[in-house]
């Protein structure tokens, strides 16, 4: 009980500092009645622009959604967020499905929608509601939680990042191949949270793909994240360097991937720029500690018996 008093102050603490009327208050408690009482104060934003339709949305208090919507439906808050997109946030089906008709389309500041929201926490009910919006990119970079994203984001970049597969699968036919302003597709997005099943998902992505900026194969990324299965699938791609001259091997090798390594010992002989070799570059690492430098012996170990069968067998051969 007091417990509980104390929730009930703190909660009407924020409503006054942020200057909310009664509707406000009445929408995001879910008290359907003291709505109608209090409804000739629809209209009215606090200091953050939020309306009363906002934060019954934001609740899901379909029962208060209901007859704010003809009287707040379409505005934003000072950010651009919109009723639809707190819902779609919060994973309020019920809601979405409301406001849909009115709202979709609509973007916040960043050019975030309302399916991007969803994907992003991987609400599956949300984000078919609203798939009219996919194909949509963000304009503005923008921070989900401590991660600061460029612009050019997509839902399904999201998506794959947080490793929702069955938001992934619904939005792969509709924005399949679309790159952030690095030229980074979902599969980067996938690939770079270590989400290997999501990654192999949106493989198709990635066929012939090269970062332009540094001549790096979609073979070298999956190499340098220890991702085993896709260096199978790009081994094709092996041989290949970037702009410094490395490798997938080296880039397996130097982050101690013997799984990876183990696959791409053809490149094992090639130098990059600076005139190392793969083995040059396990060797020069300084390991954190015991458990890291096991896995750069175990590395080093695999080229070096690697180079000492390829060396008896060109001896053999010339002999």
């Amino acid at each position: 009980m007091y417990l509980n008093a104390r929730v009930g102050m703190r909660i009407l603490s924020t409503h006054k500092k942020l200057l909310r009327t009664e509707l406000m208050w009445a929408a995001s408690a879910g008290d359907a009645l003291k709505v109608q009482q209090f409804i000739h104060q629809a209209g009215k934003v606090d200091r953050s622009g939020w309306t009363a339709l906002m934060l019954a949305a934001d609740w899901g208090h379909i029962e208060c959604v209901l007859p704010l919507l003809a009287l707040e439906e379409g505005r934003a808050s000072a950010k651009g967020s919109t009723a639809l997109m707190l819902a779609a946030h919060s994973g309020r089906t019920e809601c979405v499905y409301l406001l849909r008709d009115g709202e979709q389309g609509m973007a916040d500041k960043h050019g975030i929608t309302a399916l991007m929201y969803a994907a992003n926490r991987g609400h599956i009910e949300c984000a078919r509601l609203l798939t009219d919006e996919a194909g949509a990119q963000t304009t503005a970079e923008s921070t989900w939680g401590e991660e600061t994203l460029p612009v050019g984001v997509t839902a399904l970049m999201l998506a794959a990042r947080g490793g929702h597969r069955e938001v992934v699968e619904l939005l792969l036919p509709c924005e399949l191949g679309l790159a952030d302003s690095f030229g980074k597709t979902a599969y980067h997005y996938a690939l770079n949270a270590g989400l290997d099943e999501i990654a192999s998902m949106l493989v198709s992505e990635m066929e012939g793909w090269i970062d332009n900026r540094h001549r790096k194969t979609a073979l070298m990324d999956a190499a340098e994240k220890g991702l085993p299965q896709l260096v199978k699938h790009y081994l094709h791609e092996q041989g290949q360097q970037d702009s410094d001259g490395w490798t997938a091997l080296m880039y397996a090798g130097k982050n101690a991937h013997a799984d990876c390594v183990r696959l791409l010992l053809e490149e094992a002989s090639i130098r990059n720029a600076a005139g190392q070799t793969a083995l040059d570059i396990v060797e020069s690492v300084e390991p954190p500690d015991n458990d890291a430098r096991v896995r750069y012996i175990e590395c080093a170990l695999i080229i070096q018996t690697h180079l000492f069968s390829r060396r008896r067998r060109l001896l053999g051969t010339s002999r």
